[in-house]
């Protein structure tokens, strides 16, 4: 079901269904090779316990959904832990393919939807996690008040996205990546420009982690802190639905 109903949502609906094939060799191109350490970071961060639940927005091919799963020391392996949800229908039809490992089928269920209106009652989840979507919402904000109203008090927001590199020294080679290499590859890769274009600008005219923080704090998010990753080019943030229930420190990950 496509779910798009504004010009940016059909433009991004648009550029996603066309990558399908391509998305997760995509966020290791965007990444450095870097995504699959910085998954794995926010699974660590969201530290869900037996019983709890999490829900992943933008869930994309369910990469970060799969990974929190992970990370869940569960002796019941059939309980559901996460719900990945994404209004791309195709991108959840690559998601689903994931389930056939009988390791995750019964613990992440994949559902269309939009990250700004979730369809999910208020204080359902223990954890709501984000990665790399917020640069195609339509509306950050609303992003994370949604987000905000799923989880419990005292629940975990937490969002991993590539942000403006803090390090002047990295700007100089990281924005002609994306301003030049970037689209090349996409070009070998796939014979489409748009979808690569798209993304490489998406990115450069992003904000910097702190900025966001902002976000994350007009949105009604309390106790937030981020984590700058590999040079600054990526951060992960964390919020949390009023004080929360345990303030762990963030972890390091191998990697970042």
């Amino acid at each position: 079901m496509n779910l798009a109903k504004t010009p940016k949502q059909h433009l991004v609906h648009k550029v996603f269904t066309s990558i399908v094939e391509r998305y997760e060799l995509l966020n290791t191109i965007l990444s450095l090779g870097q995504d699959r350490y910085w998954r794995m970071a926010v699974a660590k961060i969201a530290d869900l316990k037996s019983g709890q639940m999490a829900i992943d927005l933008c869930t994309g091919t369910g990469s970060l959904a799969i990974e929190l799963v992970r990370h869940i020391d569960s002796g019941k392996e059939d309980a559901l832990s996460v719900i990945g949800i994404d209004f791309c229908h195709e991108m959840l039809l690559k998601a689903r393919e994931k389930l056939n490992n009988p390791r995750y089928k019964g613990r992440v269920e994949f559902v269309n939807g939009l990250a700004e209106d979730i369809p999910f009652d208020d204080n359902t989840f223990d954890c709501a996690t984000i990665a790399f979507g917020l640069r195609n919402v339509e509306s950050i904000q609303q992003t994370f008040s949604q987000m905000q109203r799923v989880v419990k008090p005292g629940g975990k927001i937490i969002s991993l996205e590539l942000v403006v590199p803090s390090s002047k020294f990295i700007q100089c080679f990281y924005y002609p990546y994306l301003k030049w290499i970037l689209p090349n590859i996409g070009r070998l890769i796939s014979k489409k420009e748009i979808p690569y274009q798209y993304l490489s600008d998406s990115i450069s005219g992003f904000m910097s982690a702190g900025e966001l923080a902002n976000i994350m704090t007009l949105s009604g998010l309390e106790n937030i802190r981020w984590h700058n990753l590999s040079g600054g080019v990526a951060a992960i943030h964390v919020g949390y639905k009023g004080s929360p229930i345990t303030p762990n420190p963030l972890p390091e990950a191998a990697g970042v």
